[in-house]
């Protein structure tokens, strides 16, 4: 019998020799596969969260053990709700307790004067029409309305909370969606081992880099500006997953002391932070399938204090081996308007050029060259 013939794949274009890849193309993967076939999640979200579940402890012990932290966490519909939902409980809790003793509720006839009196009392509202004359139904007035004082109170603390906090801000920090390697990117190396602020910067392939661009969406000024970057890498070995805390450059710094503080993001213009992969590095020799094997997440922490509320807040990404672009670098987004002042293009945040002649065009090439030694 005749095989049925298999149809020949397309032919491979070559790729021209700088193209630009926009944010609206990238692949939104949250995940990586791993070698059952199964999927891994990242450990920080693309909603800045942390996938993480303790074991031990049961999710109503976790939630009662914090419970006021974690309504706050809480989403407004779901506090609305809630809130709601526990106005109909309690007060249909207390009108049937009123309703054990009716004939001693003057001007009451039913459960819906019950009703309507509990409300009342709940909310102190008061008109006058319902008067309790025993004292059983004294003692229940009593205690609803103490329970409607610490309701009350709590639910304000809360709505407070919620509204004052600027944890909303975080989503006003964009970060690119991808993060690039190339050697283009100039990275700083010490002349001498006492990291003295003598250097030089390096570039055109001396040594590779891996870069990643920040940028503060609101003209809301920021103050005490942090950045920190951690690369977390499975041990193979041992099995066990390491964090690493490394080293990065956002502005230039010549001739100063490098080792009191790292680049600090003051000014509303959107930064790159650069890791330069020297002997150092954890990404030091890695290819994209050494990463991928490693199960290799980059995590970016941004904190800092807004000026309005003068509160702390945090933003977080993380960058898979699957978005990383290799032998890339990201494009310009500054330029000058019609008025003279400066114009910032977010929607090109995650823009970047590929070059044919980068020397870390390769993923499948370690990220090793002659000068990556530190010093």
């Amino acid at each position: 019998r005749s095989q049925p013939l298999t149809p020949l794949p397309p032919p491979q274009r070559s790729a021209p020799r700088r193209s630009r890849t926009h944010t609206r193309t990238l692949p939104a993967r949250s995940a990586m596969s791993v070698p059952g076939g199964g999927r891994l999640k990242r450990l920080v979200s693309r909603t800045g969260h942390f996938n993480t579940e303790v074991i031990g402890m049961h999710c109503l012990q976790s939630f009662f053990s914090d419970w006021y932290h974690h309504v706050v966490n809480w989403g407004w519909f779901k506090l609305l709700l809630s809130s709601f939902f526990y106005f109909l409980v309690i007060n249909l809790t207390f009108a049937l307790l009123i309703y054990a003793d009716t004939e001693s509720l003057e001007g009451a006839t039913g459960f819906q004067e019950a009703w309507f009196f509990s409300i009342q009392t709940m909310t102190t509202i008061g008109y006058g029409n319902y008067t309790p004359r025993s004292v059983y139904l004294q003692v229940i007035v009593s205690i609803e309305a103490f329970v409607a004082l610490i309701t009350n109170a709590i639910l304000l603390a809360i709505i407070i909370s919620k509204v004052g906090r600027p944890s909303r801000l975080r989503h006003t920090i964009k970060f690119s969606e991808v993060a690039v390697i190339n050697g283009t990117t100039p990275t700083f190396k010490y002349d001498c081992k006492d990291f003295n602020p003598t250097g030089v910067y390096q570039e055109n392939g001396e040594c590779p880099s891996l870069s990643l661009r920040v940028l503060n969406m609101r003209k809301r000024q920021l103050c005490e500006v942090k950045v920190v970057l951690h690369v977390l890498k499975l041990n193979l070995r041992t099995g066990k997953y390491v964090l690493h805390d490394v080293d990065f450059e956002i502005m230039r710094q010549v001739g100063r002391p490098r080792n009191m503080d790292m680049s600090t993001p003051y000014l509303p213009l959107p930064f790159e932070i650069v890791h330069r992969i020297d002997s150092l590095s954890p990404l030091y020799g890695e290819t994209l399938q050494s990463l991928r094997d490693q199960h290799v997440e980059i995590i970016a922490v941004f904190d800092a204090i807004d000026e309005l509320s003068s509160m702390n807040f945090q933003a977080r990404w993380s960058y898979l081996p699957s978005e990383i672009r290799w032998g890339a670098e990201f494009v310009n987004i500054v330029s000058r308007g019609a008025d003279g002042g400066f114009v910032l293009d977010s929607t090109e945040i995650s823009a970047y050029t590929r070059s044919g002649q980068d020397l870390y065009l390769d993923s499948s090439q370690p990220l090793t060259s002659v000068g990556a030694t530190p010093f």
